[in-house]
């Protein structure tokens, strides 16, 4: 149930990374708002399709697909941000929405993969001996 539960939140957290990169998120040096679509062009966006539709793949599979996906979540977060940072590297950065939804969606997929990552093995090896337990007792 945890693991499942795992899956559907970076599935989430990919969606809300895609839309809030379409959104408004920010001005340069005081300039006109714009979407982070107009600074890095739709990378962003392949990544984040390109993980949801992997993790929603894998979330069928056994054991070792939570640590994929963690991976994958990761990777996901650092390169949905290059673009990015890239452009606005030197520049004074008004936020708005869509930056926060990006930052949801880039801080919960990075972290969130480490802490998948190492969760799988350890849900693994717990419920197994609780399995075994269960077996045993019957």
């Amino acid at each position: 149930m945890i693991r499942g539960g795992a899956f559907v939140v970076m599935l989430l957290l990919a969606a809300i990374g895609f839309a809030g990169y379409l959104l408004p998120a920010h001005s340069v040096d005081g300039g006109a708002w714009h979407s982070n679509f107009a600074d890095g062009g739709p990378w962003s966006l392949v990544v984040f399709g390109v993980f949801g539709v992997l993790a929603a793949h894998l979330r069928t599979r056994g054991f070792g697909a939570g640590m994929l996906t963690g991976v994958l979540a990761t990777a996901a977060a650092i390169a949905s941000m290059v673009p990015v940072i890239l452009v606005h590297l030197m520049s004074h950065v008004d936020n708005g929405p869509g930056e926060v939804m990006m930052a949801i969606s880039v801080l919960g997929l990075f972290f969130g993969g480490i802490a998948f990552l190492i969760a799988e093995p350890v849900l693994y090896v717990t419920q197994r001996r609780a399995k075994e337990r269960a077996q045993a007792s019957n």
